[in-house]
């Protein structure tokens, strides 16, 4: 009798775990930065990338995807202060191809920025805060 109720108990508690795990996962979202205009220099404002994260939360497992004309664009990911001031000397990764996907992996704060000549400077630039 023991035996069937000791069982019992690791199956029960295989299920409470297995449930607890499912209440803690969440879908992934693809964000199509830029949406339909895609990864390109704005037209119009230098802000617009800014604005388009404004209405979007970003987690992580969620995915980036950056469409964009091969040869003419890339996405490099940077540090904050090359960012901020569009220093294009030391990426840390760069992309080249499209479409670019890039799979949220931490949280914290992310950036991307064109290298191509001073498309960030005229605002083909993205910063992220990941959950």
């Amino acid at each position: 009798m023991t035996t069937i109720r000791g069982m019992e108990m690791i199956f029960l508690m295989a299920m409470v775990a297995a449930l607890a795990m499912l209440g803690t996962t969440t879908a992934q979202t693809t964000h199509q930065v830029g949406e339909s205009t895609g990864w390109v220099v704005p037209p119009g404002s230098a802000a617009a990338y800014a604005s388009w994260t404004s209405t979007k939360t970003f987690r992580v497992g969620d995915i980036l995807v950056f469409n964009f004309s091969t040869g003419t664009h890339n996405v490099a990911e940077v540090t904050k202060d090359a960012f901020d001031n569009c220093n294009i000397s030391s990426p840390i990764s760069v992309s080249t191809t499209s479409p670019t996907t890039i799979t949220l992996s931490s949280p914290g704060d992310h950036f991307y920025i064109c290298t191509i000549s001073d498309h960030c400077g005229f605002g083909q630039k993205l910063g992220i805060n990941c959950l």
